[in-house]
Order: C-alpha cells, then structure tokens, then sequence
C-alpha cells in the first residue's frame, strides 16, 4: 500500500504525462482508482527509459494496469470464427 506520500506522487506523474484528466480520482482516491487511462499517455509511459531502459517497476505496473483498465477482456477482438 503507498503511503500518503507516494500517493500523491504518483497522481501528479500521471497527471504530468497524460494519463490522468483533471478531477478524476487518482490511485487510492476513490477506491483505488488510476483514473482516466489514454494509449497516448502508456505510450508516452513506454517512451519513457525507466521504462524501457531501467525496468522501473513501479512505472512497469503502471504501464500494465493501465493496459489492462484500456482493454478489460484482454483486447482479444477474435469472435472466433
């Protein structure tokens, strides 16, 4: 669990790169919530060399859950026929 701190951090780097619009709730407002997730805010994420260079593993996590929040059912479009 992110201390108070670290909240806050967290809510203003999303904020900062896009991911996160004014007035959602951020990570551990309301219910743990990330916000409002946009592929143009991971893909600056995954732009970004702590993520692909470091492995950051906060920034990887972050990356991921907002994937997951873009595409719930795993983005699998297949209707499989």
């Amino acid at each position: 669990q992110l201390g108070e701190t670290g909240t806050r951090k967290n809510r203003h780097r999303l904020f900062k790169l896009g991911l996160m619009d004014a007035g959602e709730p951020g990570l551990g407002g309301g219910g743990g919530a990330m916000g409002a997730v946009t592929l143009d805010g991971l893909r600056r994420l995954q732009g970004d060399p702590r993520y692909w260079r470091d492995r950051d593993p906060a920034l990887v996590r972050q990356v991921t859950e907002g994937y997951r929040r873009l595409y719930p059912d795993g983005g699998d479009d297949d209707d499989g026929s």
